[in-house]
């Protein structure tokens, strides 16, 4: 039920042009930054999922290692910029409300702008989100973005793009 929760969330906020949400909204999302939902997150951010519950379901059944790693290694595989974009700015705005894990979304803050290709920024949001937090193991996106910045790591598309 938390899962279908989020996903609801989640998708309404990638699919709404608002720059804005409630506190509730932003707890929720701010609280699926870490474990099963964080799955959820970053599947939304790399598909278009068919639905709220398809998308939890995706999450559910470890979809996301299958994703994360296509849009890593396959140069075909790029994901949708304006989504990530999108995803950023949900996220910043949740970072924004009352009590919310700003480390984590920080993190997939930093995850979003590596896969879209902007390390500069994936390295500062990285960087922010281990000054807010570095103890929580649970933020794992900005130990990860920080390695592959570090030693220049970058998605399959963006190797094989000279555009």
């Amino acid at each position: 039920a938390a899962l279908r929760a989020l996903s609801g969330e989640w998708l309404t906020q990638l699919d709404s042009s608002a720059d804005w949400m409630n506190e509730m909204t932003a707890k929720t999302i701010s609280d699926g930054a870490t474990g099963q939902g964080r799955d959820v997150l970053v599947l939304g951010a790399l598909t278009q999922p068919p639905s709220i519950n398809g998308l939890a379901q995706a999450a559910e059944q470890g979809e996301c290692a299958i994703r994360l790693k296509r849009a890593v290694r396959d140069p075909a595989a790029r994901p949708d910029p304006e989504r990530l974009k999108r995803a950023d700015m949900v996220l910043s705005t949740a970072a924004l409300g009352e009590d919310t894990d700003r480390a984590a979304l920080y993190g997939l803050r930093a995850l979003f702008a590596w896969l879209g290709g902007d390390t500069g920024t994936a390295r500062e949001l990285a960087s922010d989100s281990a000054a807010i937090d570095a103890s929580d193991e649970s933020h794992l996106s900005a130990a990860l973005i920080v390695f592959a910045v570090t030693h220049d790591l970058t998605p399959a598309w963006k190797e094989t793009c000279h555009a």
